[in-house]
């Protein structure tokens, strides 16, 4: 169960290959690209494409990128 005290980042998606399921967000905060994936999605009908707007939670992926879990799309 998803902790309702841990923040929520935002972003824009300026990548998203649908064929693969997988691309990046560009945070609003202005910090580096996270790499997200279609397996994190909240909504499992979620349909990703570029310049949606999305929330998400930043986590530590591989090779010491950051990666979004618990996507969720708000605009777009």
């Amino acid at each position: 169960m998803l902790d309702e005290t841990i923040q929520k980042e935002e972003g824009v998606i300026k990548m998203y290959d649908a064929d693969k399921g997988f691309g990046f967000i560009k945070p609003d905060s202005g910090e580096l690209d996270v790499f997200m994936h279609v397996s994190q999605a909240q909504d499992r009908e979620a349909t990703f494409t570029q310049g949606q707007t999305v929330r998400y939670l930043l986590t530590d992926g591989k090779n010491g990128r950051k990666s979004a879990a618990k996507i969720e799309i708000i605009y777009g």
